[in-house]
């Protein structure tokens, strides 16, 4: 089976199933036509970025749920095409799977990201006061996301 990038309604992924399909034709989740194709498994790694944001706990949702409610994703999909597609993605029944939001603590993590940023552009660069530790960084480096558009390079 095959997605396209109107499975996910995300400027960034669509980015990325154009540059990587396998062809063009009939989306099997969405039923999207003359759409760039792709095995679902080929987004497994970043998929496995965003999995690894969230905890996993009998008290939380489903991941699909999370990332629609949150980020808009799978926003064209019904609950079942959605499942089917992240079972694709990330193994057969994680869908069943549930997971809790990211704490508090990340919001925090990504304003003491922003601190650091300012300071680094605007008032010291060479010895900064504001430098997170390593696993705030590690954090905030897994949450960026580039967008590249073509010719702009």
């Amino acid at each position: 089976m095959l997605c396209c990038p109107l499975c996910f309604g995300d400027s960034w992924i669509e980015w990325k199933l154009r540059t990587e399909q396998n062809s063009i034709g009939f989306c099997n989740f969405c039923g999207a036509e003359n759409q760039p194709l792709v095995e679902p498994s080929t987004l497994t790694a970043y998929f496995q970025i965003l999995v690894d944001c969230f905890e996993e706990s009998r008290l939380g949702m489903s991941l699909g749920h999370l990332l629609r409610a949150d980020w808009g994703l799978f926003s064209r999909l019904s609950s079942t095409q959605r499942d089917g597609l992240l079972d694709s993605i990330l193994g057969h029944d994680f869908h069943l799977r549930l997971f809790l939001p990211p704490d508090q603590d990340s919001a925090e993590r990504v304003q003491q990201w922003d601190f650091f940023r300012e300071e680094l552009k605007h008032n010291n660069r060479f010895f900064p006061k504001n430098i997170p530790n390593q696993e705030d960084l590690q954090f905030s480096l897994f949450s960026l996301r580039i967008e590249l558009l073509a010719g702009t390079f």
